[in-house]
């Protein structure tokens, strides 16, 4: 499998992971309802059917067509409409949105070409908001595809960012291209194109910021008679220097996190709660670490859930569970009184509440839900986990600590997974006694036990564990069903650590609602 077959297999999967959340909020600003999307499809469609006299029998194929919302709009103007999106799930939503038609046709690509589409074929190529997330090298592919298969008299509008150029690493399918102007004129004479025109797109929200450089714009092309040059050097023209290979994988993660909060903060507004801790999950499950500014937006928006919850349910009475010793804590509790015998000596004496508590079983295993919310993968925790940690390790934060300090232990699968992929200290803070009794009660942790560097177990916890050579990373999940303790944890590493830890930035932010354009606003 060569690397544009990765990053096409990638496409895919982040992709069916974003139409699975919100199919809606992912493709455009229309997300309040099936309605409102098809709208915004009617709106931007008239953008790029601007000036063109569309002939009766003309064929219309869209690249990056998402669930649809454009070519509904299609539909009725052209004889046959044609769809192409990487995702599977975004086509079969599609399949389910849109009315029946002999006219219609929607494929699953292969993230790289427009096959099996015959040559001269089609009469209008069309892409909105798809072609500018996505690797410059397949782009470049991309217009290659679009030269062969238009028709001789066809034409071709893109929506793209033209003006200062911004590298984006080849392995990321969300953050947005910006090109240089000029080398994107060059490029799409080597494509074998002329450029009719270029306007600036214009929307009820911002797409354009001229203080960052960042241009949104259609551009309208018509072949020049030439063959279209290979990919490689169409790639090199867009962007000479090439995209970076080593790109940080969490930036996307970044991104599509703050973008998913922004979401869950409107849901919750709403009153949608359901909807939000849906939302929040997504974030749980992306993202192993965050950025300070997202997790405080985190911490409001869990906080603002809680409240709300707590207002609108009708709250059973209590009783306090006793912990049931069976085998398996037996043998965790030997281990624990060896390896942290005030823990232990703590634990024997609690008396906790279990009632926010269940266990889900999967395939790998049993795994802990607490107040509704997963603290591990729901399917295949095993997995998750082995990911985690090595995307935790990759980052460059963890390279030169000695210690890494795991906020949240829950039943334990990501901290086996990164006591085997690394031999640095491994310390965990698990902030709830009833997912800790859970975990002993239900899951074999003899092997983990014994291999922590330090062991700190309730809302109380001393923090003793947090030192100058130790990294914080904090589990998503635990801080959503733990916000104060998480609060207090995060404030005591900041101040043992010191500013230098928290590496301030300067960030635009705006009205983030789905698909690349909104996204300039980051």
């Amino acid at each position: 499998m060569d690397e544009r077959q990765k990053i096409a297999q990638q496409m895919r999967a982040d992709w069916d992971r974003r139409v699975a959340h919100d199919y809606r909020f992912w493709m455009s600003d229309g997300h309040k309802s099936d309605q409102a999307m098809f709208e915004s499809g009617e709106r931007d469609l008239a953008i790029l059917l601007a000036d063109l006299e569309i002939v009766p029998g003309s064929t219309f194929l869209e690249i990056g067509c998402g669930v649809g919302r454009l070519l509904n709009a299609a539909l009725p103007r052209f004889s046959k409409v044609i769809g192409f999106d990487v995702s599977e799930k975004a086509i079969k939503k599609a399949q389910e949105l849109l009315p029946e038609s002999t006219a219609l046709e929607l494929r699953c690509s292969d993230g790289m070409s427009l096959n099996p589409i015959a040559d001269k074929s089609i009469d209008l190529i069309v892409s909105y908001a798809a072609l500018t997330s996505i690797p410059t090298d397949i782009m470049a592919g991309y217009f290659c595809e679009m030269n062969r298969a238009l028709k001789d008299n066809g034409t071709v509008r893109v929506q793209m960012y033209l003006g200062t150029q911004h590298l984006v690493g080849n392995n990321d399918t969300l953050h947005l291209r910006c090109y240089d102007a000029d080398n994107f004129r060059v490029a799409m004479a080597s494509a074998g194109f002329h450029i009719e025109w270029i306007h600036e797109l214009k929307l009820p929200f911002q797409v354009s910021f001229a203080e960052l450089g960042i241009g949104a714009v259609i551009v309208s092309l018509k072949k020049n008679g030439s063959v279209a040059e290979s990919r490689e050097a169409i790639s090199k023209l867009l962007l000479p220097g090439g995209e970076p290979q080593d790109w940080d994988e969490g930036k996307a993660s970044e991104i599509e996190s703050y973008m998913a909060l922004t979401y869950a903060q409107d849901l919750v507004d709403q009153g949608e709660l359901e909807r939000a801790r849906e939302t929040l999950e997504l974030v749980a499950t992306r993202t192993s670490s965050l950025a300070i500014d997202i997790r405080d937006l985190l911490d409001r928006i869990v906080s603002t859930v809680k409240k709300k919850t707590a207002d609108l349910s009708h709250l059973g009475s209590e009783s306090v569970a006793h912990i049931d010793k069976t085998a398996i804590y037996e043998k965790n509790s030997l281990c624990l009184r060896q390896a942290f015998p005030l823990v232990a000596a703590s634990i024997e004496r609690a008396q906790v509440n279990l009632s926010a508590i269940s266990l889900q079983n999967t395939p790998d295993g049993a795994v802990i839900i607490c107040d509704g919310q997963g603290l591990d993968h729901g399917e295949k925790p095993l997995s998750a986990a082995a990911i985690w940690a090595k995307r935790l390790l990759a980052e460059k934060r963890f390279e030169a600590a000695e210690r890494i300090i795991v906020y949240g232990l829950s039943a334990a699968y990501h901290v086996r997974a990164l006591l085997a992929a690394t031999s640095k200290q491994v310390a965990v803070i698990e902030p709830r006694l009833d997912v800790f009794i859970t975990a002993m009660n239900s899951i074999d942790l003899s092997d983990v036990l014994p291999r922590l560097v330090a062991l700190e177990v309730g809302p109380s916890a001393t923090l003793s564990c947090i030192t100058q050579d130790s990294e914080l990373t904090v589990r998503p999940q635990t801080q959503v069903v733990s916000t104060e303790t998480c609060a207090r944890v995060k404030a005591t590493f900041y101040g043992k650590r010191g500013l230098s830890t928290l590496h301030p930035k300067i960030t635009v932010l705006g009205p983030l609602q789905g698909g690349t354009l909104p996204i300039t606003a980051y």
